[in-house]
């Protein structure tokens, strides 16, 4: 059995989700995901809480709770890097799209990277400790092959 709820986002949210909703299957499930992942955190956080730290239950529990911490900050770099890739496209050559989409090598080893992320990335690791370079590079690319598939039936 399911139980609904209402969530409340302030306006800005509210238009960016409608900007981009189109490409969101579910906001509903993409909801219960979030609220689901919190929940589950703050339940290892609570169960670490009640055991000692050498308990090997609690080991367990912290190793959890840590890498889905990991997992968001991959996310947050990974969507990061779509929103960067996405504006990127929309300035980039023909050649160069098609380079990112159909590219046999990873981008971080052609002149491409060099040319569009090689000073940006460095940047970004520079003011943040946890930066994922990889987790960046890959929303990079999914964000300009989201632009790509907006435009390639027009051309």
């Amino acid at each position: 059995m399911s139980q609904k709820i209402t969530i409340t986002i302030s306006d800005k949210l509210s238009d960016r989700l409608n900007a981009v909703k189109a490409n969101i299957n579910n906001v509903s499930a993409l909801c219960q995901k979030a609220i689901e992942w919190e929940v589950y955190r703050q339940e290892l956080i609570l169960g670490a809480k009640l055991q000692q730290i050498k308990d090997k239950n609690t080991m367990e529990a912290i190793i959890e709770r840590l890498k889905l911490e990991k997992q968001q900050y991959v996310e947050r770099f990974r969507d990061q890097g779509y929103e960067e890739g996405y504006f990127d496209a929309q300035n980039m050559s023909y050649a160069d799209l098609i380079e990112v989409i159909k590219g046999d090598e990873p981008i971080s080893k052609t002149q491409l990277w060099q040319e569009w992320l090689g000073d940006k990335a460095k940047d970004i690791a520079e003011q943040d400790n946890e930066f994922d370079l990889d987790a960046w590079i890959q929303g990079w690319q999914e964000g300009i092959a989201a632009f790509w598939e907006e435009v390639k039936d027009q051309l």
